[in-house]
């Protein structure tokens, strides 16, 4: 599962490819994604609440920026 975990560059290139698709949601999911797995966690954590303000609530993405969140109070 490391490999998953550390590879930074799927996520940025997901974080591209959903800006250019105009998803800015999933955008700045896989931006928190990306920063979580530098362990970047302030840089995860803001991009995670900013996903909430374009994710639709009670969903698969908006729980995971919400754990994202969580997990980076720590």
């Amino acid at each position: 599962t490391s490999k998953f975990k550390k590879n930074t560059n799927a996520w940025k290139l997901l974080e591209i490819a959903y800006g250019k698709e105009k998803e800015f949601g999933l955008s700045s999911l896989a931006g928190a994604e990306k920063f979580l797995s530098l362990g970047m966690k302030k840089d995860a954590k803001a991009k995670a609440i900013k996903s909430l303000r374009y994710l639709q609530k009670n969903t698969a993405n908006y729980f995971r920026a919400k754990d994202i969140i969580f997990l980076t109070k720590k």
